[in-house]
């Protein structure tokens, strides 16, 4: 049998798995440049399609660059054909990184993603990241559909197609821990946490560095979280499961960075510069990171302004987790 027939074969079957068409491999992802700090160039296994860092250090940011081909040929099998001049999506890279449970991503094209090639840069925090990160494209549909019958997909949110992952592979042996790098303990067998249910315990005793612990008890649970890959049901759940923690941790980082911002905006703790990079935009819609860090501290000074605080906050958190997303691309996998 050929490759091409395989692969034919192979697309024939994700059609069905699916309730609607799907290309798990439909985009071609090439990433083409990588640099730290603006101007140490990486080499680029492109073969392999790996990132090494494991033998550089001292850096702070690495940028990354490449682009994502969109052709033809997908959009006319994703898209209904009174779609495929205009077709509705949104393309985007998926960051993850197990170790810290980063999950984020850079939008590269919205509402609407023609047969093209399209450039994407980004850059990536070291303190946010370690051990290894996944970069993963996808495509996925930006208009709802629902009044209009078809084998089509319909709902906002709804993978339309992914493409092969690339890993930056990072010396993580001299760094500190990162923020919201889990730490795996049995709950029923240390006094200082909670016991019982709880899934995870932010410490904040500590508030120089907090610790976020995953509870071992519940080892079908913590097994799924630790596991790796892009597709498939584990994947699936692990970040529904990731998003549940992230909604009960981020308020509490944001609040605590909020009461210790000082009058002139100046944060207490290197963590609380982190949670500002992450989220300045989105509490306060687009402001920078000076300008959010003085609003934070008004607010959560302002007992009147606590409330709207705490929407602008929940807002913020599912803008970044997008729950949505995640349950529909669980629910998928559940229709396999």
């Amino acid at each position: 049998m050929s490759t091409e027939e395989i692969e034919t074969r192979t697309q024939r079957l994700r059609t069905t798995a699916l309730p609607h068409p799907y290309r798990e491999t439909g985009l071609e992802f090439t990433v083409t440049d990588c640099t730290l700090d603006n101007d140490r160039e990486v080499d680029i296994r492109s073969s392999s399609r790996l990132i090494q860092l494991t033998s550089l250090t001292e850096w702070d940011q690495a940028t990354v660059k490449g682009t994502i081909d969109v052709s033809e040929d997908l959009v006319n099998y994703v898209f209904p054909d009174d779609e495929q001049d205009d077709p509705p999506g949104n393309l985007f890279v998926a960051i993850r990184c197990q170790q810290t449970i980063l999950r984020d991503r850079e939008v590269v094209k919205e509402d609407s993603v023609p047969p093209d090639e399209y450039p994407f840069e980004f850059d990536l925090n070291r303190a946010m990241i370690r051990g290894g990160v996944e970069l993963q494209p996808y495509l996925v549909r930006a208009d709802d559909r629902s009044e209009v019958d078809g084998r089509y997909a319909t709902d906002i949110g709804a993978r339309l197609a992914s493409g092969d992952e690339w890993v930056l592979e990072i010396d993580d042996t001299d760094l500190p821990d990162g923020l919201l790098r889990p730490h795996i303990e049995n709950f029923s067998e240390m006094n200082e946490l909670p016991s019982g249910d709880h899934l995870h315990y932010l410490d904040m005793s500590d508030a120089e560095r907090p610790t976020l612990y995953l509870n071992g008890d519940h080892s079908a649970i913590i097994n799924v979280m630790e596991s790796r890959g892009s597709t498939g049901p584990d994947a699936r759940m692990r970040d529904a499961i990731y998003d549940l923690v992230e909604a009960s941790v981020w308020p509490q980082l944001i609040i605590r960075t909020a009461t210790d911002i000082n009058q002139d905006g100046e944060t207490r703790y290197d963590w609380q510069d982190d949670v500002l990079d992450l989220y300045h935009d989105k509490l306060y819609d687009g402001a920078d990171v000076e300008e959010a860090a003085m609003n934070l501290r008004e607010d959560v000074n302002d007992e009147d302004q606590l409330v709207t605080l705490m929407q602008h906050i929940d807002d913020a958190v599912q803008q970044k987790t997008e729950p949505p997303e995640q349950l529909i691309n669980l629910l998928e996998e559940g229709l396999k």
